[in-house]
């Protein structure tokens, strides 16, 4: 097969995964995918599946990159595209539409964070003298840990349900002065929560201090997830800490007291 011919196919993939977010895909439409793929370059195979991956089709980006993992010549190749299938693996799970109860959830969660911690492990055996990923793998790290952060908030506010306040915790709520504490153990997990929000804030601006060179729209990328973070940190330091006094200092601007002009 052609370059040009190669490179046409590229292009109508990418076209039919733009027109396609977020719209379910036929089992045929599938078929024509993957045949396609096939029967193309492997260059041209890992950058469809690259595409895949942007446009939100980690089911494709899945068979693609396990296809090519086992067709390259070198390990850290090798470890770069398991990398990048368990991530997209990680994905794919956060997005499945037919989970709808809570325990759905946290186990979707759970799983997409085991994935990651895989893509972490794999990015670092990926790493070579003459190509660091030291960005990639603190990058993914950072996804992987606001994984569980979220899912951490989910089980501490099931907690509301499942462990009901004690008999004693109007009696600690009145000895420390606290009257949140009469809600029992649920108070001190979100507030838990929020500092890992918080955390989590920080970690992602030190990574934003750390590439300042890159291109516009990763820095513009790492710093939504900063703000993200900062945002529901201060969002559960309003209800858990702020009518006491005893929220945190972010050191930014409370994002929830920003008034726009008009």
């Amino acid at each position: 097969m052609t370059a040009e011919t190669s490179k046409a196919i590229g292009m109508v993939c990418t076209l039919l995964f733009q027109t396609s977010v977020d719209k379910p895909w036929l089992i045929q439409d599938d078929a024509i995918i993957m045949n396609a793929v096939n029967s193309i370059d492997f260059w041209s195979a890992y950058r469809i599946g690259r595409q895949a991956t942007r446009y939100g089709h980690h089911q494709f980006a899945i068979r693609i990159f396990s296809m090519l993992c086992d067709r390259v010549s070198s390990e850290h190749l090798y470890f770069w595209l398991v990398s990048l299938c368990e991530m997209s693996q990680a994905e794919n799970c956060l997005m499945t539409k037919t989970v709808r109860s809570p325990q759905g959830i946290v186990e979707c969660a759970s799983e997409a964070v085991t994935y990651y911690m895989k893509a972490v492990s794999a990015l670092k055996a990926a790493t070579t003298p003459q190509h660091s990923l030291i960005f990639q793998c603190e990058y993914a790290r950072l996804r992987s840990e606001v994984l569980q952060a979220h899912l951490q908030l989910q089980l501490a506010c099931s907690c509301i349900k499942t462990s009901p306040p004690p008999a004693i915790a109007g009696s600690v709520a009145a000895v420390t002065r606290d009257e949140l504490q009469k809600c029992g153990r649920v108070v001190m997990q979100i507030r838990k929560c929020a500092k890992d929000f918080k955390t989590l804030a920080d970690q992602y601006g030190s990574l934003y201090q750390s590439v300042f060179d890159a291109d516009p729209k990763t820095l513009i990328n790492i710093q939504l997830l900063h703000q993200g973070c900062l945002l529901i940190a201060q969002a559960i330091d309003k209800i858990s800490q702020h009518n006491q006094g005893m929220g945190f200092n972010t050191g930014e601007e409370d994002i929830l007291s920003i008034e726009y002009s008009k």
